[in-house]
């Protein structure tokens, strides 16, 4: 199917794509082949989270490195005013998470 022509970012009724689900998910493998196949890693969904803020709001570590290391953008800033380093360190209280976004470049 992604090989068929097929919009890799086609987004839902709430500007989600695949790679948005995969992240939600953790599911790394998936992240891995939609990301290869050219999904935008810095999309944003109708609150302007991006998948990179979905995956460290479900604590997916293995997920968020993926994203980091495919160059998911760490200062993006949701409807809420929240970036993913103030989800990771204030929703959710992930510090190996937060440390991870701030080895990636996110400002406190």
């Amino acid at each position: 199917m992604l090989t068929d022509g097929v919009d890799i970012n086609v987004k839902d009724k709430n500007g989600n794509t695949a790679l948005f689900h995969a992240a939600s998910k953790g599911k790394v493998v998936i992240t891995k082949i939609l990301l290869g196949a050219g999904a935008d890693v810095n999309l944003k969904n109708k609150r302007r989270n991006t998948p990179l803020m979905i995956a460290v709001w479900y604590g997916h570590t293995d997920t968020v490195d993926v994203l980091l290391n495919t160059g998911a953008d760490v200062s993006v800033i949701n409807k809420r005013g929240w970036t993913a380093l103030k989800i990771a360190s204030k929703a959710i209280g992930n510090k190996k998470i937060a440390r991870m976004l701030l080895d990636a470049g996110a400002v406190r």
